[in-house]
């Protein structure tokens, strides 16, 4: 029901939802450092835009919205010429949205 409505809402309920969990599996320790491992809330801190069409839903993240991703990027460019990242993505539940029924 979550996914549905992420799907078919507007940008400030996906922008409200959309979680990014990333982690350098392969880079320096200032890397792995700068950027951590910590959930967060993109939409709050980057501009997003997203395209969508019958069977995808593509979502763009502008890194140059934010000074704090910038700074991140610079350093991630200064320091290495390759990493490894991984990436979770998953919508943010809330209290009203995790109404379950049971019969």
């Amino acid at each position: 029901m979550l996914l549905h409505k992420f799907w078919n809402g507007d940008d400030e309920f996906r922008d409200a939802r959309y979680k990014l969990i990333p982690r350098i599996v392969d880079g320096p320790w200032i890397i792995r450092k700068s950027v951590g491992t910590k959930p967060a809330l993109i939409g709050k801190k980057l501009k997003q835009r997203y395209f969508q069409g019958p069977n995808y839903l593509e979502v763009d993240i502008d890194l140059g919205s934010s000074m704090v991703a910038a700074r991140i990027l610079s350093v991630v460019r200064d320091y290495c010429s390759s990493i490894t990242v991984d990436m979770a993505v998953t919508i943010q539940v809330r209290a009203r949205d995790s109404v379950v029924w049971f019969l």
